[in-house]
């Protein structure tokens, strides 16, 4: 098999099964010291060694491979890839001074912030990822179409993306069944403890852009609500998750009057309740009103 076709091989293995490319580091190194094997070995520590949150030794195997490598592309590489790790490891300052010794030109500092992103979102910094891809971007439009850092930026972007919604699908998911073991909890307890609970599951799946569970649970609420002769403060929270569903269906205009309802029972409970007042202020700010 040619090195070309092992590489391939390597970079597909990696993207299904970051183990078994982490595995396969020993028999690259065993190799020889060709840049081409370094090459390939930092490939298979990059996407196998950092997405099982082998930050250490990815660091310890890349300083090994920038000794082995006289190859100048080849020890940037090593280099830029130990910025990683550096990172990963929470060693921002010696990750910068990794970073300028693997980066020369546009195309690099590409490379590096592509990398940088996948590393970054496997493991769950999401705001700096996206930084990082931000930057990756703007390289990328910088260089020729066909340049191979603005492939990889590309490559790197879809593969964050689908790792993105994956993470949202199972944590919407995670939501649903924590939003039913919440309302099923309290369900044996106090008409007032369910109604909380019930109004927690309604403005969380709201935040979700969920609607139909939401209004199935302000109706219940509003039952419990006229059944007890509920006051103001258990009040403002179905009017609040009325606001929310009908801003989420139909606008501000058919929203307008349950704000009002809302921000009226605001001002009448009794005591102090920070969550009220939070959710109160992006009612406000919906309605570009004071609270």
């Amino acid at each position: 098999m040619s090195f070309a076709a092992h590489h391939l091989r390597l970079a597909t293995l990696a993207e299904r099964d970051p183990a078994a490319a982490w595995a396969s580091r020993n028999l690259l190194l065993a190799a020889g010291d060709g840049a081409e094997v370094v090459q390939a070995a930092t490939l298979a520590l990059a996407v196998g060694g950092l997405a099982l949150a082998r930050w250490g030794e990815v660091e310890h195997l890349a300083a090994h491979l920038l000794e082995r490598s006289g190859e100048p592309a080849a020890r940037r590489c090593c280099w830029r890839l130990r910025a990683v790790a550096r990172m990963l490891l929470g060693e921002a300052a010696e990750s910068e001074l990794a970073a300028r010794q693997g980066v020369t030109g546009p195309d690099e500092a590409c490379r590096l912030d592509a990398v940088m992103a996948q590393a970054l979102a496997r493991a769950g910094r999401m705001d700096e990822a996206a930084a990082h891809l931000r930057r990756a971007a703007t390289l990328a439009c910088s260089l020729p179409p066909a340049d191979a850092a603005a492939v990889q930026a590309a490559e790197v972007a879809d593969a964050v993306l689908a790792h993105a919604v994956d993470l949202h699908q199972r944590a919407h998911r995670l939501a649903l069944e924590a939003g039913d073991a919440l309302v099923e909890a309290a369900g044996g307890g106090p008409w007032r403890a369910r109604h909380r609970a019930l109004a927690r599951r309604a403005h969380a799946l709201l935040d979700l852009d969920e609607s139909v569970q939401p209004a199935l649970d302000l109706a219940e609420m509003m039952q419990l609500e006229d059944h007890h002769q509920a006051g103001p403060g258990e009040r403002f929270w179905s009017a609040a998750a009325h606001c929310r569903i009908l801003l989420l269906t139909h606008g501000a205009g058919a929203a307008r009057a349950a704000w009002e309802a809302a921000h009226d029972f605001a001002q009448r409970a009794a005591g102090d309740d920070p969550d009220r007042d939070l959710l109160l202020g992006r009612l406000a700010a919906e309605f570009s009103l004071d609270a």
